[in-house]
């Protein structure tokens, strides 16, 4: 029987501990000995781990449910075959009554087995397998769900009355017909409806000025004439008899969530609801008929009964019409979006009781206006929305002005345009036979950005000399604009400048041209000085001396939230230097490692501000969405409130801040003003969340109001100085402003610059001149680089704040133990051949990088599991083989012994699923224990506990030794298994940030123990071993990515081109 699992194999090769399995009353049994090696046992104990089957004296019990579960998940499919089941019987059940629910002893037994000729036979039954001469056969799922029905009803006892019986009889039904079964006349004829669920309709009663809605509830199967009986009685019956049309009885019996759903019903006078109980039970039947609804009423039923009663729900859309103070009302139909109603054009006042309504209507989630029934849903709220702002323009006056708009005063002083709508344009013309050049003079283009009209002027030789002085002096004195002649207006002093060079250019140099009639901008954005080629925007000049770092705990701080002292000090740091904004001090850089608090020391800074600065503003917070629920979640946690509000401006809560496209107006749409908010929009906010998506469409908005603190939260997002977002964040006018990252410099060190530019100007000069300075010698790594980087580094010291993990005291030590291995002599046959193809598939150049990516995986396997390189079948080779031929497995093996004599646990890493497999193997045979293996796409039944976390946790739960084998995908953000504190990379990833993330699974706060983290790692002989070119690579990289300086790293292929040298012939 053994043998037949692997057809073609040599006995010797497969190992003869198999499972023994067998049928019991509550499941399916597998004996696997601990120790076993053989697949089907290794199949149990994963199931075991996967909640699939259950630890049961000598072996692993599938209760039935489960084994059904796992015969229709595919992911098993292939498995099932290890688990021995009896062929799936094609058999119908027989079954018979005897004597009816009324009776205490009444019973539904099984007469007997009817096959496809139609022959009955006899068998017996030890759970879901039918046991026959020469065969045993396992039961379809109907069928079992038939037999367990009936062998419940057989157990009821005298405390079941008949209605209970009678919905037991029900059950068996229901069963008997899913599984074919023949039934007696009495079963047959005598229908119970086990009434689980109930549909609703619905009729509709004017009634004077209020609503009236009747309802209807019939259990899903009952004959018609049921809700006749349910109106009969005061209160809700366990049974119903109901003559049908034919005059056949049904017995409708109502389950307990049924009769809790139906008494609601019956205290609902004449079943029926008027006004704004109406309305709450139309919009949510749940809420008024209580928990048990959400599992008796089904949704779409209910939807289908509003229809079906001509109940409408609409969501209101109004936009302002032509006429002044009067709005379009249009009706939409909730549903299907596709019908809509114009109801007509009113004036604003005629909403106010709408608006009352809504107001009052917090929880009923519908209003009625004009007797229309209006869901307050995204649509609705962003009408009410407009109304609102409506009501808010007439109290302040117009809601954004043109004039107002375009106004520099009202925007940061790096400011200086707006890109699409040029303010003013130089107009050079180039020599020509119809007319000379007069060297000096210019023409000009005056654009007013209030209506877009275009004035033409021209700059005689005087006022030419004249710009160049003011241009010469602004540069002496930081001016940050200079004013040009004849008509006085302002314009940015490095654009004067570039102004200059073109008018003094000889006539045939000349480049800039007219732009007479500026075509309208398709969409108006910032301009800014962006410190690229030249510094544009310096910051004030900075003191060097600093302030002692005084930690002062906000008032708004939960008294139970203390700050563990790394986070102390990184508050304390924080407030010094914004207690030194008066020298200069714009902003600081917080690039703390993963996990160390950087949201909890911001906020505490932010609650600080708000609680002494003399005025506070709005402190700003920008994040990827999938953050900012985060940080709403911990301003709750940590802070107590007395900071004030916060406004959340994304997602659907941005409707309520937006103006229309109509409010917007036709002049600023024509100038590429698409997108603006309410002004005042912030007003009375302590905390604004936001994206940086929102940040970008709205920065004209966002850029005019002033900000306490601006917190770009993941600030690598404003890495790239080109980018839109990027020139949106640095236009923001805030008090302080704190780039947060672990990661500021990811693929060069102008991250690093462009991150310093936002929010300390000019500190690391221009981007061309930081690239000069910095860039090209320490990333081309030329003679003196480490001097560049110690040079940069002491320069922006006092701008950030970087901890690691291992330089927090909270954190236990960690010892990293690099582990030498030899090679065997398989590894190094197989290794030579690899070794030289590799070779010559470089030379060649023949099949690209791909070849040599193939080539290198070939190697990597040679190192780690050198049996599955040589031999597709190596998974049924002895254990004593793989020992034998791996020497990574047999470290693995002694080391794990020598922990296990400690008591303490061990993560695993390797992302090779074979590999995976043969670890938990040797694991079981060698150490009799049981180990977990998780990847990132562990699958387990739907519905049970059994996922992914599910394991882990139950890995950290059991007490002394214990090991688990996890893949480096499946470490994400979130899984921690601080239990473990022996770290083994049988495997190592390319990137050392990968392979630390995976480190610090174990390594991170809250673990108690000292870490050791091995590197196993097999050597050449004589020659450099695939591994030990890894190993040396990322230990180099690891230096370079834990240095805040270097960008990220990984290993490449070039730096593998010369690994076979030591097989050259």
């Amino acid at each position: 029987m053994k043998l037949r699992f692997w057809k073609g194999e040599s006995p010797e090769t497969i190992p003869m501990d198999a499972p023994e399995f067998s049928a019991e009353s509550s499941g399916w049994k597998g004996t696997a000995q601990e120790k076993s090696t053989h697949p089907g046992a290794i199949y149990l104990l994963q199931l075991a781990d996967e909640r699939f089957a259950l630890k049961d004296g000598a072996g692993y019990l599938i209760p039935w449910e489960k084994l059904y579960s796992l015969l229709s998940d595919s992911d098993h499919v292939s498995s099932l075959h290890l688990l021995k089941l009896p062929q799936t019987s094609r058999l119908r059940p027989a079954i018979r009554s005897h004597g009816t629910p009324t009776d205490t002893n009444f019973r539904v037994t099984l007469e007997a087995w009817i096959a496809e000729s139609g022959e009955e036979l006899l068998a017996e039954r030890l759970g879901a397998v039918l046991t026959m001469p020469g065969q045993d056969l396992l039961l379809p799922q109907s069928a079992f769900t038939l037999l367990e029905a009936m062998a419940e009803l057989a157990q009821c006892g005298e405390d079941w009355d008949a209605d209970r019986r009678m919905l037991q009889m029900g059950k068996v039904q229901e069963a008997a017909r899913w599984a074919g079964a023949t039934m007696d006349r009495y079963l047959e004829h005598s229908p119970v409806v086990v009434a689980n669920k109930l549909e609703i309709n619905l009729k509709q009663h004017e009634a004077a000025e209020a609503q009236i809605v009747e309802v209807e509830p019939r259990p899903i199967g009952a004959p018609e004439g049921w809700l006749s009986q349910f109106d009969r009685y005061q209160s809700v019956r366990g049974r119903y008899d109901v003559t049908d049309a034919e005059g056949g009885m049904s017995h409708v019996v109502l389950s307990s969530q049924v009769r809790e759903v139906g008494q609601q019903i019956k205290s609902m006078p004449g079943r029926r609801l008027a006004g704004k109980q109406a309305d709450a039970f139309m919009h949510n039947p749940y809420a008024v008929l209580g928990e048990a609804a959400a599992q008796v009423i089904s949704p779409e039923r209910f939807a289908e009964a509003k229809r079906t009663a001509g109940i409408d729900e609409w969501e209101l859309e109004l936009q302002p019409a032509d006429v002044d103070g009067s709005w379009d009302a249009v009706l939409v139909d909730s549903v299907g979006k596709s019908e809509s109603v114009f109801v007509g054009s009113f004036h604003a006042s005629e909403f106010d009781s709408l608006l009352e309504e809504a107001s009052g209507s917090e929880g009923l989630g519908v209003a009625r206006w004009k007797k229309h029934r209006v869901l307050l849903s995204g649509l609705t709220l962003e009408s009410l929305a407009r109304l609102r702002q409506a009501h808010f323009k007439e109290a302040v006056g117009s809601v954004i002005g043109v004039e107002t708009l375009f106004d520099l005063a009202h925007y940061s002083d790096r400011v200086v345009g707006f890109d699409g709508k040029p303010i003013i344009v130089p107009k050079v013309q180039g020599s020509s036979p119809a007319e000379d050049w007069i060297k000096g003079a210019g023409e000009f283009v005056a654009v007013d950005p209030a209506t877009g009209t275009a004035t033409e002027g021209r700059l005689s030789t005087n006022d030419v000399q004249e710009f160049g002085e003011r241009v010469d002096l602004a540069e002496r004195e930081g001016h940050i604009n200079v004013a040009v002649p004849g008509i006085e207006k302002e314009i940015p002093t490095p654009e004067a400048r570039a102004w200059m060079k073109e008018l003094t250019k000889p006539a045939g140099e000349k480049r800039i041209e007219s732009l007479k009639n500026p075509a309208p901008a398709e969409k108006l954005s910032l301009r800014i000085l962006h410190n690229i080629e030249e510094l544009e925007y310096p910051s004030e000049e900075t003191e060097q001396a600093r302030v002692k770092d005084v930690y002062e705990a906000p008032a708004a701080l939960r008294p139970e939230v203390a700050l563990k002292d790394h986070q102390v000090e990184g508050v304390a740091w924080m407030q010094g230097r914004m207690r030194q904004r008066g020298d200069g001090v714009r902003g600081v850089l917080l690039a703390d490692d993963m996990g160390l608090g950087k949201t909890l020391q911001a906020l505490t800074l932010m609650a600080w501000y708000r609680q002494t600065a003399p005025a506070p503003k709005p402190c700003l917070i920008v994040a990827p969405v999938s953050l900012l629920e985060n940080w709403k979640a911990e301003i709750a946690k940590f802070l107590d409130g007395r900071q004030g509000a916060t406004l959340t401006l994304y997602g659907e809560h941005l409707a309520l801040h937006r103006l229309s496209a109509r409010e917007i107006g036709p002049e600023l749409r024509e100038l590429g003003v698409k997108k603006a908010l309410n002004p005042g929009f912030a007003h009375g906010a302590a905390f604004v969340l936001t994206t940086y998506e929102t940040l970008r469409d709205y920065q004209l908005s966002m850029a005019r109001e002033k900000w306490g603190v601006l917190v770009c939260d993941e600030a690598q997002k404003i890495k790239t100085p080109s980018a839109m977002v990027t020139r949106s964040a640095k236009a923001m006018q805030a008090d302080f402003k704190i780039a947060c990252t672990g990661t500021p410099v990811e693929n060069s060190l102008a991250d690093l610059w462009c991150l310093f530019d936002f929010f300390q100007p000019g500190l690391l000069d221009s981007l061309t001149k930081f690239t000069k300075v910095f860039r090209q010698q320490i990333e081309l790594r030329s003679e003196g680089h480490e001097q560049k980087v110690e040079v940069l580094r002491e320069q922006i010291s006092p701008w950030v704040l970087r901890r690691m993990k291992a330089e927090v005291a909270d954190l236990k030590p960690k010892t990293e133990l690099p582990c030498e291995l030899a090679m065997s002599a398989k590894q190094r046959g197989l290794y030579a051949a690899a070794a030289r193809r590799f070779r010559e598939t470089v030379d060649s150049g023949e099949g690209g990088d791909t070849a040599a990516l193939s080539l290198l995986h070939q190697l990597r396997q040679i190192c780690a599991n050198p049996l599955a390189a040589a031999d597709d079948r190596s998974e049924f080779l002895s254990l004593d083989e793989h020992l034998r031929h791996s020497p990574k497995l047999a470290w693995l093996i002694e080391k794990l012994q020598e922990i296990q004599a400690t008591g303490e646990k061990v993560i695993v890493f390797t992302e090779f699923r074979d590999i995976q497999r043969l670890i938990q193997r040797a694991i079981a045979s060698r150490l009799s224990y049981q180990a977990s293996i998780v990847n990132g796409s562990t699958s387990v039944e739907a519905g049970a506990d059994d996922s992914r976390q599910i394991i882990i946790d139950a890995f950290q739960a059991k007490p002394d030794f214990g090991v688990i084998v996890l893949s480096t995908t499946a470490v994400g953000f979130g899984v921690n298994i601080q239990a473990a504190n022996h770290v083994i990379h049988f495997t190592r990833p390319w990137n050392p940030a990968k392979e630390d993330q995976a480190t610090d699974r174990a390594y991170r706060i809250g673990q108690e123990k000292e870490v050791f983290v091995y590197y196993p790692t097999v050597l050449g002989d004589g020659f450099e071993s695939f591994e030990e070119r890894v190993a040396k690579r990322l230990a180099t990289k690891r230096k370079l990515s834990n240095d805040m300086l270097a960008p990220e790293q990984g290993l490449t292929l070039e730096e593998f081109s010369d690994l076979s040298l030591g097989f050259s012939e």
